[in-house]
C-alpha cells in the first residue's frame, strides 16, 4: 500500500460550489405533426375533501381546499419537461476555506482521482440518471411510450428511458441499448464530455423528454411549500390553499398566467441519485449526501462509519486507495462516495474545529508539563540520592 504523508481534511470552513448546474424545466404540450408546443399551464381547482387525518377535529366532515393543476390539453400528442445542464470542475478544488494545508489536502485527493479516471464512474452514473428519465419523477410512469433526447455540440442521443431501471444502475451497455437515435460513439463522447468537466473543464447540453398523453390528463411539476407569510395571505382570503405547483410567468394575450415548472432541486436531486455504494440491502442508488438519508422513509444509510464525515478522517488511507487504484475499477467505493458529495457541493466545515483543534493544543502542553515536572522531580530526587551518599 502506498505510504501517504499525514493530511488533515478538517476545518472550520470548507465549501464547495456544485458542479452540475441544472437550469429549471418547464413542461409544455407538443404537437411532432406540426413541430408545434405550447406552454402547460397552472389553474386553480376547488376540491371538496373530508377530513380524516388520524387525531384530528371534526372527522368526516366537508374539508374545502383549493388546489394548482396541471392538465394536458386538446390539440397535442406529447407532454414535454425541457431544461438544460452546465457541469463544472468545481469539486477539484474547495471554493472557501480558512486552513490552506487542508485545502492542499482535498486538492491533492481531488487530482489523485481524475489521474486515475475516477470522475469516468460518476459521469455514467449521472448520464444513466438522464437517460432512464429519473428526473421526471412522477411524470416517468403516465406514459408507457416516452423517449430521452439529448443534445451537445451538435450530437443528438435519444433513449427509450422505460428500457432502463431507475433503482441500480446498469452500465453502458444497457445505455447503448436503450439508444433509439445515436451510437456507441456518440453515448461514449456525452460521458466523455461529463467526465472531463467534472475533472475541470466545462460541457453544456440540453435534455428534453417527450411522452404520448391523453388531453386531461394530470402532469405533476414541482410542488412548493407555503410559507408562514403566503399562509397568512390565503387565511385573509378565506382561502385553504393545500396544493401550491411551481411554475413561472407567461404572458399571452395581455395577460399573465402561470407556466408549470420543475425546479432546478428536484431535477438535480434526480441526477445524483447514484449512491448505490452504501451496501444497505432493501435499497437501490440513493441522492448523494454526506449521511445517506433517504427522504422518502427517513431513512439514513450511513450514520457512523461509511459517512462523508467519517471517511475524512482517515485521509491517509482514502488518497492512499486512489492511488494505489491500476485502473478505475481498483478504486474504492469510498472514493468515489467522498468525491461524489464534493461534486454535490455544499458545506463541509467540522463544528467547533477551532475549539477542538486549540483544546488538543492545550492537552499537549498540559502533557508536556507534567513530563517536565516529572523529569525535574526525578531529577531532584536522584540529587538528593546523591548528596546523602
Amino acid at each position: 500500500m502506498t505510504t501517504v504523508a499525514k493530511l488533515s481534511l478538517e476545518t472550520g470552513n470548507i465549501t464547495y460550489k456544485r458542479s452540475i448546474e441544472v437550469t429549471e424545466a418547464f413542461l409544455y404540450a407538443y404537437d411532432p405533426e406540426q413541430d408545434r408546443r405550447t406552454p402547460i399551464l397552472l389553474s386553480k381547482h376547488g376540491a371538496n375533501g373530508q377530513t380524516y387525518a388520524d387525531g384530528a377535529d371534526n372527522v368526516g366532515l366537508t374539508n374545502l381546499q383549493t388546489q394548482d393543476k396541471a392538465l394536458f390539453p386538446m390539440g397535442y400528442k406529447e407532454a414535454e419537461i425541457s431544461f438544460s445542464v452546465i457541469v463544472l470542475g468545481n469539486s477539484m478544488k474547495p471554493n472557501t476555506t480558512d486552513n490552506s494545508e487542508v485545502s492542499r489536502a482535498y486538492r491533492e485527493i481531488s487530482e489523485a482521482y481524475a489521474d486515475v479516471g475516477g470522475f469516468q464512474v460518476l459521469a455514467e452514473l449521472y448520464a444513466w440518471n438522464i437517460a432512464n428519465a429519473k428526473f421526471a419523477w412522477r411524470n416517468r410512469y403516465i406514459s408507457d411510450e416516452a423517449r430521452v433526447e439529448v443534445s451537445f455540440d451538435g450530437v443528438k442521443l435519444t433513449f427509450d428511458p422505460l428500457l432502463l431501471s431507475h433503482e441500480n444502475p446498469e452500465g453502458f451497455d444497457a445505455m447503448a441499448a436503450a439508444l433509439i437515435e445515436g451510437d456507441k460513439d456518440d453515448l461514449t463522447d456525452f460521458i466523455e464530455g461529463l467526465s472531463e468537466a467534472l475533472a475541470g473543464g466545462k460541457f453544456t447540453f440540453d435534455v428534453i423528454w417527450r411522452a404520448s398523453v391523453k388531453p386531461g390528463q394530470q402532469l405533476y411539476p414541482s410542488q412548493l411549500y407555503l410559507c408562514d407569510e403566503e399562509k397568512k395571505k390565503n387565511e385573509d382570503k378565506k382561502e385553504n390553499y393545500s396544493k401550491v405547483l411551481s411554475s413561472q410567468p407567461y404572458y399571452a394575450h395581455g395577460k399573465e398566467l402561470r407556466h408549470a415548472t420543475m425546479s432546478s432541486e428536484k431535477l438535480n436531486n434526480a441526477i445524483r441519485t447514484i449512491d448505490h455504494w452504501h451496501g444497505v440491502a432493501g435499497y437501490g442508488a440513493i441522492a448523494v449526501n454526506a449521511f445517506g438519508g433517504v427522504k422518502e422513509d427517513s431513512a439514513v444509510l450511513r450514520k457512523t462509519k461509511t459517512s462523508f464525515f467519517a471517511i475524512r478522517k482517515n485521509p491517509e488511507k482514502l488518497l492512499a486507495g486512489i492511488r494505489d487504484a491500476e485502473t478505475v475499477s481498483d478504486i474504492p467505493d469510498d472514493a468515489h462516495f467522498f468525491m461524489a458529495n464534493l461534486v454535490r457541493g455544499g458545506v463541509y466545515g467540522k463544528k467547533n474545529a477551532s475549539r477542538t483543534e486549540a483544546a488538543a493544543e492545550k492537552k499537549k502542553a498540559d502533557e508536556e508539563k507534567k513530563k517536565e515536572a516529572a523529569a525535574a522531580k526525578k531529577a531532584a530526587a536522584d540529587a538528593k540520592k546523591e548528596a546523602a551518599a
